[in-house]
């Protein structure tokens, strides 16, 4: 069985601040349905979950790559809980986020507690150009500048499976010990390190599964990279091969669509 893995960020710690108004997108602001069933107890009494959405309108004459979104979520203790899990950026979550076109809408969605709050902090469009905060846009980039990087170094991992010179074991115990190593580099941001853990974390979950692959955009077009199976029965490889071959091949296609996409205009 061929099992589609999506790679998908988890929760991550913010520093918010108010900045620049952003012209291109319109906004429903947080609005919410119905409770998820879960609770929390927030200062010794339960608080359900909730899903908060924020519709987002490319209102610019490009379409956008990348957004960041914050909800603000107030609980009943006061305590204020920041949450950027409904942002996307189709070059950084590169199996899951699409480019929003131009009039077209994205759905901003997170589960919080008590009431929130949404805004969209930062916009890279098509061309390049963005709009907004400056901390927010540079996140955005060193998430970017994370997954190359870790990327350039996976690939020929997966390489040595595809040619029998590793095994996925061997790779799955490097990948760990490369994502102890980050935790302790202080010469990272804060977004690389995500970036990073990402790719690292992603590829061991792909490497997990038997038959994982990493859906990419060329999925969806008739120049799609040929499927683990068929690689297998081509080239007589086994399915460990096979599989590292094909996920090598999706990752050369993610670093591709990063060139020349890691640093925010003026960067260096």
């Amino acid at each position: 069985m061929i099992a589609r893995v999506l790679l998908l960020t988890g929760i991550l710690p913010l520093t918010v601040c108010s900045g620049a108004q952003i012209t291109g997108v319109t906004e429903t602001g947080a609005t919410t349905t119905a409770e998820t069933g879960a609770t929390a107890n927030v200062a010794g009494k339960p608080q359900p979950e909730r899903e908060w959405r924020d519709v987002i309108r490319n209102a610019s004459k490009q379409k956008i790559e990348a957004l960041h979104v914050t909800f603000s979520c107030t609980r009943e203790d006061g305590r204020v809980e920041y949450d950027d899990n409904g942002s996307m950026d189709a070059r950084f979550q590169f199996s899951h986020d699409r480019p929003i076109p131009v009039a077209g809408s994205f759905l901003s969605k997170v589960i919080g507690r008590g009431d929130c709050t949404a805004r969209t902090d930062a916009v890279v469009y098509g061309d390049g150009d963005v709009e907004g905060d400056a901390d927010k846009i540079d996140l955005i980039f060193q998430r970017r500048t994370g997954t190359y990087k870790a990327l350039s170094f996976v690939i020929p991992l997966l390489d040595n499976i595809a040619s029998g010179k590793s095994n996925a074991a061997a790779v799955i115990a490097r990948l760990r010990e490369s994502i102890q190593g980050l935790s302790n580099d202080r010469t990272l941001s804060s977004g690389e390190t995500t970036g990073e853990s990402y790719v690292l974390a992603g590829t061991i979950t792909v490497l997990q599964t038997p038959g994982g692959w990493l859906e990419t955009p060329s999925d969806r077009t008739a120049n799609r990279q040929p499927r683990i199976d068929d690689v297998a029965r081509k080239t007589g490889a086994s399915p460990e091969q096979a599989q590292a071959f094909v996920t090598a091949n999706k990752y050369r296609e993610w670093r591709s669509a990063l060139e020349d996409h890691t640093t925010p205009p003026g960067g260096n």
